[in-house]
């Protein structure tokens, strides 16, 4: 417990002051509306930052953000349980030692920047953390008592149904405590090789009754859609929602894994959590299966073990984002704090034990403190969400009763935010243009403008021609209150769709092509003075002012590429990890005839996200070029 209450003292004070980036401004905006989220909708973590946010501090985002730091801090005193727990061989000896191993669990999980991000600004990764860590505990002790094991079939059952109303990795915690339970519980073999009919009744009965907390979206779903991503109204749509298949349909040339997809992983996990815990936790593997027989030990590896396959094979764009291996890393933490546990027993002097124990997690500890950047807790990321996109931002420069096209998370989900949950620019519709195929996004816009939600169909697979032609239509619908954030610019193609400055560097005005269309781009001093009113030290920020950066950079490569280059050249000064500039940049340097900076540009860009084929190619041609 005292494990708990100091992370969220610690964690509260380092939570975001109010909507953060990336999905925070959405899911705080889809709980204040009870709305529907982004699949999987996460009903779970919706309903209680909803009730959380019924408490009088705040605003609505700061709310949600001190709801996500009790979920971490909760998930991190069961971290301290677990790390404190002795194996069976050793017995429960040396209370003091244990003591010492469960307040430094969190103290070094949380040095993670992964799991610090994840605990400070909302999100749904820090609930997600709680409930494996919860369907990890449930094991403790099921090797040896019958009455322990039979609750842990229970537990795990449920568990398995609240894994569709909240992040998917939670399976995985729950079938690597499911796995290590039958392998190391007689019991649990027993009774289901002599009533395996009646345990799977109450295993599916169980799991049913926890994942019905779905049917929330689909009552959602039927009201008057604003908080509305995705079409959960009847059953199809809901398993489409929950089973997350529009994710699964946009991402899937990036599922499967590779070997970069791994390596990429393997560096975020030394990047996190360092050598030292590497290296323990390597000690505590080896531990768990040959010589540790409880069935908390092994589930610890495997659910090590499945959340990295998760993450590798399932989920490799989330890396880079720093939006998966939570449970990995929780797992790997416990494991290694259970090595220093085992370590310590080797001490032949009892009286030493203690302070052999407590000096090495000590020294652990103090290693990853020094080694923690705050740079990644949400406190650092300011208001950068919803000072750049929402009401004082781009939305809020927008014209009246103005249709944005948005692109990114941060302008889809921070002007909901202003909109919902601020009273900001009720007026302006924002549509995800990359989902206006998607019979829920149109619906919106019907509701919007007053009019009847068309007839509720059949979900369609994504279908580019009619988002193009629905672009057209909004166009000539709306005209010149059209804004469009700029982002991949093969839909002003197909089109024919010409974007031009407008009232914010992050929004462009939409008007179609013509011959005779000049493009008035804002002078990069304008968008650098935007910017320094708005932006705050935070990473992430920086990385927003990044994008903003680039969208303008892009406009004035639409006049002349040269124009182009100071832009994303100060893109990459915020962030040196944006790949868009880099590639861009190195298109305006291929231009200039400065071929070896356009390669080095490039490489640079593959080495960060080596599935970028556009980049793969253009190297390609540079190459071919100087060779010359």
């Amino acid at each position: 417990m005292a494990a708990g209450i100091l992370s969220f003292v610690a964690l509260v004070g380092l939570a975001a002051p109010t909507a953060p980036a990336r999905d925070g401004a959405e899911l705080a905006a889809a709980a204040a509306s009870l709305g529907v989220a982004h699949p999987t909708g996460f009903s779970l973590e919706i309903v209680a930052i909803r009730v959380l946010q019924c408490l009088p501090f705040g605003d609505l985002g700061f709310r949600a953000n001190v709801a996500n730091a009790l979920f971490g801090s909760i998930a991190m005193g069961v971290l301290a349980y677990l790390a404190s727990r002795p194996d069976r061989r050793e017995g429960d000896n040396d209370p003091p030692a244990r003591w010492t191993l469960a307040i430094a669990a969190p103290v070094v999980c949380l040095a993670s920047k992964t799991i610090l991000r994840g605990s400070t600004a909302v999100e749904v990764y820090a609930s997600s953390t709680l409930l494996a860590l919860v369907a990890l505990a449930s094991v403790v002790g099921a090797e040896s008592d019958p009455s322990r094991a039979a609750r842990a079939l229970r537990t795990l059952a449920v568990f398995t149904g609240l894994s569709f109303v909240t992040h998917t990795s939670v399976r995985s915690a729950v079938a690597a405590a499911g796995l290590a339970l039958v392998v190391r519980s007689p019991d649990v073999r027993k009774h289901l090789r002599a009533a395996w009919s009646r345990a799977l009744i109450s295993w599916v009965v169980l799991g049913a009754l926890a994942a019905s907390l779905a049917s929330y979206l689909v009552v959602a779903a039927r009201r008057a859609p604003w908080v509305d991503w995705g079409g959960p109204d009847d059953l199809r749509g809901l398993f489409a929602h929950v089973s997350a298949a529009r994710i699964r349909e946009a991402f899937s040339s990036q599922m499967g894994g590779n070997s970069a997809a791994l390596s990429e992983a393997l560096a975020t996990l030394a990047g996190d959590l360092g050598p030292a815990v590497l290296v323990l936790s390597a000690l505590g593997v080896g531990l768990a299966i040959a010589r540790d027989q409880t069935a908390l030990a092994l589930a610890l590896v495997l659910a090590a073990l499945f959340d990295l396959l998760y993450t590798v094979l399932v989920n490799p764009m989330g890396t880079r984002d720093l939006q998966t291996l939570f449970v990995t890393e929780a797992a790997l933490v416990a494991l290694a704090l259970r090595a220093i546990g085992w370590l310590a027993s080797r001490v032949d002097t009892a009286r030493y034990r203690p302070m052999v124990c407590g000096a090495l997690a000590a020294l652990l500890a103090v290693v990853a403190l020094a080694r923690g950047d705050t740079r990644f807790a949400g406190a650092r990321e300011g208001w950068a969400a919803v000072e750049i996109y929402g009401g004082p931002g781009a939305i809020g420069a927008a014209p009246p009763r103005a249709v944005i096209l948005c692109e990114s998370d941060e302008l889809c989900g921070g002007s909901l935010f202003a909109r919902v949950c601020e009273g900001e620019r009720p007026d302006v519709v924002v549509l995800p243009r990359q989902h206006l195929w998607d019979r829920t996004t149109w619906r919106r816009l019907s509701v919007a403008l007053g009019h009847a939600p068309r007839e509720r169909y059949a979900p369609r697979s994504a279908d580019e021609a009619l988002r193009v032609r629905r672009l057209r239509s909004i166009v000539s619908v709306f005209g010149e209150r059209v804004r469009w954030e700029q982002g991949e610019r093969a839909d002003e193609q197909r089109a024919a769709i010409f974007v031009r400055a407008s009232e914010s560097p992050v929004l462009a005005r939409v008007v179609p092509r013509t011959s005779s269309d000049t493009v008035a781009i804002e002078p990069l001093d304008e968008v650098s003075r935007w910017l320094a009113a708005r932006e705050s030290p935070g990473v992430l920020a920086r990385k927003l002012s990044a994008n903003v950066l680039f969208s303008a950079g892009m406009r004035a490569a639409g006049r002349d590429l040269a124009s182009g280059g100071p832009f994303f050249e100060a893109a990459l000064g915020r962030d040196a990890g944006h790949v868009a500039s880099l590639t861009n940049l190195a298109v305006v340097r291929a231009g200039e005839g400065r071929l070896t900076e356009a390669i080095a540009l490039t490489e640079r860009a593959l080495a960060i996200d080596p599935s970028r084929e556009v980049a793969r190619a253009n190297l390609a041609r540079y190459r071919a070029a100087a060779q010359r």
